[in-house]
């Protein structure tokens, strides 16, 4: 017996979807280092323009575990059932709502909000993640910072009150230019707290909390009748909402 896919199915599919790409995207990315293995490997003699004397240089080869790209597989695979299913289920109720009378612009419409709806929350999100991320400049040298200023100044008081400004307002790493004065002062960037991490968590609780409104919304939307969703003129379309409005108040 076939079941129709409705609005109302699209819903737990939806939630499933990010409950699982949340759960295996987190783990994922935290645990990659377990997964890649560095072996060191000698480059050939490197011959000095002095005298006939050499020097053996030390590269390291980075290789990544076969297990990951199995799991990456497998996770592509489920990602891709449950977004097939959610897909189709979006495309039937709108096929079943469509307005004959416009036909295909009526469908594009429909499926160009639901794509916007997929791209934008992506694209935002995406763009928070580095502001939302804190980081730190540790083993960051005094003397190399004075180095880098080059300054023309030779006194030493003024050199050192130069550097630690630099220090201050440069050596940041919360940008492309503060990643790069941390490391000419000799110093690494520590993440303190990672932006990504933090827009995950966010997004996963706020898809808990909103399951229960969206579920209930899908559920009024795949019950109205289908003339509901019909072009119609200006009085029709004024009955039509007094109507529903009478029907959501007995609710």
């Amino acid at each position: 017996m076939l079941v129709p896919i409705t609005a109302d199915h699209s819903v737990p599919f939806f939630f499933l979807i990010g409950f699982f790409l949340s759960f295996t995207s987190i783990p994922l990315v935290y645990y990659i280092d377990f997964f890649k293995t560095e072996t060191p490997i000698a480059v050939s003699n490197i011959t000095t323009l002095v005298g006939n004397s050499s020097s053996l240089s030390i590269d390291t080869k980075v290789s990544m575990s076969p297990y990951i790209y199995v799991i990456l597989v497998a996770r592509s695979i489920i990602s891709s059932v449950f977004g097939s299913i959610m897909s189709l289920s979006q495309g039937t109720f709108h096929a079943r709502i469509v307005d004959p009378s416009l036909g295909g612009t009526y469908m594009t419409l429909l499926n160009t909000l639901t794509n916007l709806s997929f791209a934008l929350p992506s694209t935002v999100l995406l763009f928070f993640i580095d502001p939302l991320t804190w980081r730190v400049c540790e083993n960051a040298s005094l003397e190399r910072a004075i180095s880098v200023l080059n300054s023309t100044s030779t006194n030493r008081t003024e050199l050192i009150q130069l550097a630690e400004d630099f220090l201050t307002n440069n050596v940041t790493c919360m940008s492309f230019d503060g990643k790069e004065a941390c490391r000419l002062s000799g110093g690494s960037c520590r993440t303190i707290v990672d932006g990504y991490y933090l827009l995950s968590g966010v997004g996963f609780v706020s898809g808990i909390v909103s399951y229960v409104f969206l579920r209930r919304m899908a559920k009024y939307l795949d019950s109205n009748p289908v003339e509901a969703y019909r072009v119609k003129a200006k009085s029709e379309a004024f009955e039509t909402m007094e109507e529903t409005n009478f029907i959501i108040s007995k609710a």
